[in-house]
């Protein structure tokens, strides 16, 4: 009997979920120090979000044109949190953050999917976004976060993981410190 109700529990909650409407509130985390490439100097840097215009909007389950249910991500909100853990990191590292700083770095989050990882376990986000520095190099990443059932914590992981991934990249790293 109680193995009935618990799956009858369980559908209700299923059903329940589908067709709301759920805003994903990332988290910040710290950045993994033992990640990033080791770097300092006395350069003055501007990291600027871009398409902050994007605002809230759904995202899809990854590899598909639709959600099994509505999951709205605030872009400007994930492009924000990803600049201030750069510049954060800058900032440790004894790089100044200026607006006028001849030096920037551009950055753009393009895409956010979703899905469901070990039978449903585990939210995976995938995060897809661009870098650009003045000094013409731009490049395209794709990270992926994951959390036990809890999709800000995913997306708050990934965010993280996407600025590791910047602060690893070699020639931002040079375009950082040398501005080449």
């Amino acid at each position: 009997m109680g193995k009935v109700m618990c799956n009858l529990i369980l559908l209700g909650v299923f059903f329940f979920t589908i067709g709301c409407t759920y805003h994903v509130n990332p988290p910040k985390f710290d950045i993994d120090s033992n990640l990033v490439k080791p770097f300092s100097g006395n350069s003055v840097v501007n990291i600027i979000g871009t398409g902050l215009n994007k605002g809230e909007r759904a995202i899809n389950y990854h590899e598909m044109k639709t959600s099994p249910r509505t999951i709205l991500v605030d872009f400007n909100q994930v492009t924000k949190n990803s600049v201030e853990q750069i510049k954060g990191e800058l900032i440790k590292n004894g790089i100044r953050i200026t607006d006028n700083a001849e030096r920037q770095i551009r950055f753009t989050a393009n895409n956010v999917e979703w899905e469901r990882w070990a039978g449903g376990a585990v939210i995976a986000i995938y995060f897809e976004f661009e870098v650009e520095t003045t000094a013409g190099y731009k490049k395209k990443y794709l990270v992926q976060g994951g959390s036990p059932a809890n999709i800000d914590r995913a997306l708050g992981g990934a965010i993280t993981k996407a600025v590791e991934a910047v602060l690893q990249d070699e020639r931002i790293i040079s375009y950082i410190q040398y501005g080449q």
